[in-house]
């Protein structure tokens, strides 16, 4: 059985499109979708857009949001410039049609928001292959878009452990009170370290269970010819899990630190 991976998706900005039509706006889910990891791994494994997502697009997640992040909104205008009045340009270095004026676009993302994903590959996918490219990338990596470099390398391990496991064995990559917001009893709770915070997980669902909802982020093809083809659906569950502020690890390398630590003592255990 294929060993999991636990990433650490965590970086300035980041942005999940999911299947919203590309024009005019673009949103953003609020946690990381199948297909968004699944090109993050493609890049790494330097897969050709054309080739078959055997193991990636079969591949299981479940995710965590230490940080949600907050959302912002990217404003753009394009084409219009061109003397011909082409818009955009394409890779083969011509003008897609004919516009006269710019076209406004907005692009929403998520600022600083950090997630924790376990994934598993599907048949035919080693995990240990996957976790060879994440090391040494055969191309940029980036959390949905490519303006959106991760802060750090996504792997933090491999791993036995389960989603539930490992969810509750790894301590939060966010700062107790800054990044949560506490109730009113705020310096009660922080003497006591009994601040309860709770954070929204994903994980497969099954249709007509409680908090379940399909979502359409399952990849067909990365094949640029075939952009618009609609992705495929899987369900997924919503819940949450209960921390104290004191499993606050920190941020960065700081957090990344504890959480390696804590999955070592959790697989010895």
């Amino acid at each position: 059985m294929s060993r999991h991976l636990i990433l650490v998706i965590d970086g300035p900005l980041q942005s999940w499109g999911g299947t919203a039509p590309f024009w005019p706006e673009r949103p953003t889910e609020t946690m990381p979708t199948l297909s968004g990891i699944a090109g993050l791994i493609a890049n790494a494994l330097g897969r050709d857009r054309k080739e078959p997502l055997d193991g990636l697009a079969d591949a299981e997640m479940h995710v965590r949001a230490d940080r949600l992040g907050q959302r912002i909104e990217d404003y753009h205008t394009i084409g219009g410039g061109d003397p011909d009045g082409g818009i955009p340009q394409t890779n083969q270095r011509n003008w897609s049609k004919r516009s006269d004026d710019a076209m406004i676009t907005r692009r929403h993302y998520l600022a600083d928001a950090a997630f924790v994903v376990h994934w598993t590959p599907g048949p035919g996918l080693d995990s240990a292959t996957v976790a060879a490219a994440l090391n040494a990338p055969r191309r940029p990596l980036y959390l949905g878009r490519r303006s959106c470099p991760p802060a750090l390398p996504p792997l933090l391990s491999l791993t036995d452990l389960t989603p539930e496991e490992a969810f509750q064995t790894l301590p939060l990559l966010a700062e107790p009170h800054t990044d949560h917001v506490l109730s009113e009893d705020y310096f009660g709770e922080v003497a006591g370290n009994a601040t309860i915070l709770h954070i929204p997980c994903q994980s497969l669902g099954q249709p007509g269970d409680p908090n379940t909802e399909v979502r359409y982020d399952v990849p067909v093809t990365f094949n640029p010819a075939q952009r618009w083809q609609q992705a495929s659906h899987r369900w997924i569950r919503n819940y949450s899990l209960p921390f104290t502020s004191d499993q606050c690890a920190g941020r960065g390398r700081r957090g990344r630190s504890a959480m390696l630590e804590a999955i070592q003592k959790g697989e010895a255990a």
